[in-house]
């Protein structure tokens, strides 16, 4: 039962590829393909598919490396 959950599971992410190949797109410049890479991250570092929520805030903090972008942040 676990084994057709997880085939069940991969379908959409086929599907969605399979589209954007059609279009043309390489890499990451595809949307779909983006996505699904974010997620993948977000699930290995967060434990969660929503990347976009493990985000409060981004901001320059001056150390020469860009924009740091960090957690909402928390009632102490």
């Amino acid at each position: 039962m676990i084994v057709l959950a997880m085939a069940l599971a991969a379908v959409p992410a086929v599907v969605v590829l399979s589209v954007s190949q059609a279009a043309g797109t390489v890499g990451l410049d595809d949307p779909a393909k983006k996505e699904i890479a974010m997620q993948l991250v977000s699930t290995a570092e967060n434990s969660t598919l929503d990347w976009r929520g493990q985000y409060g805030y981004i901001e320059d903090i001056d150390d020469g490396r860009g924009y740091t972008a960090g957690p909402p942040s928390r009632p102490c």
